[in-house]
């Protein structure tokens, strides 16, 4: 009797207490936003060209044996993991648009635990590339008139300048979308469900060109 009640304690523990503890919460916060500028109220202006450096936040609540929040995976695209974030951007129409995130640190906010991102919502490859080409165009043209030398390299080694410029190259779409943040917990002995950030509008700005302001 006392072993069927020790493992009734245990499938309780494991069937219920997860889902009676107190549900995290997570929020979102972008830190390099364009001030000064006319935006509808709730709505973060943000520019083309640079990088969008947000900061989430998590509160684990009554949850201690979640896992550290520093060393969550984010937008794993291979087997998911126990704990993991997704950061998704979506348009207007609700259609949802490739982003790259990378994370760039951790710290405490107010004694919750803070990750820091980068977001980026790319152009497609093909506009991305007519805008590369375009430089090197105007590049070629110029050299041209004041070195000859020089436009003779650009052609010659077209092919891997287009391919190192692709790598560094860094314009958002401009337009207005919807920023989610999803926390999903798997862990076993340990909270279990999703929880998501309220969704953050964002307006991305033309604010010029990388070509014109590199070093995002």
């Amino acid at each position: 009797m006392k072993h069927f009640l020790v493992n009734l304690t245990t499938i309780l523990f494991l069937t219920l207490g997860t889902s009676l503890a107190e549900q995290p919460i997570l929020d979102v916060k972008i830190l390099n936003a364009l001030v000064g500028e006319e935006v509808e109220a709730g709505v973060v202006p943000v520019s083309n060209i640079k990088r969008i450096k947000a900061e989430i936040t998590f509160d684990k609540k009554d949850n201690a044996t979640l896992r550290a929040f520093s060393g969550t995976a984010v937008n794993v695209s291979a087997q998911l993991p126990e704990n993991f974030l997704a950061v998704t951007i979506n348009d207007t129409t609700g259609a949802e648009i490739p982003v790259k995130v990378g994370v760039t640190g951790t710290n405490m906010v107010e004694g919750k635990q803070g990750l820091r991102i980068t977001i980026e919502i790319p152009d497609l490859q093909e506009n991305r590339m007519n805008k590369i080409g375009n430089y090197l165009d105007a590049m070629h043209a110029t050299a041209l008139q004041q070195d000859p030398d020089a436009a003779n390299k650009i052609t010659a080694r077209r092919e891997q300048i287009v391919a190192a410029l692709d790598k560094s190259f860094m314009e958002n779409i401009v337009g207005r979308f919807n920023l989610t943040v999803k926390y999903t917990s798997s862990q076993p002995g340990a909270w279990n469900g999703e929880v998501s950030a309220p969704i953050t509008t964002i307006e991305v700005k033309n604010k010029g060109t990388f070509f014109s302001t590199p070093g995002n």
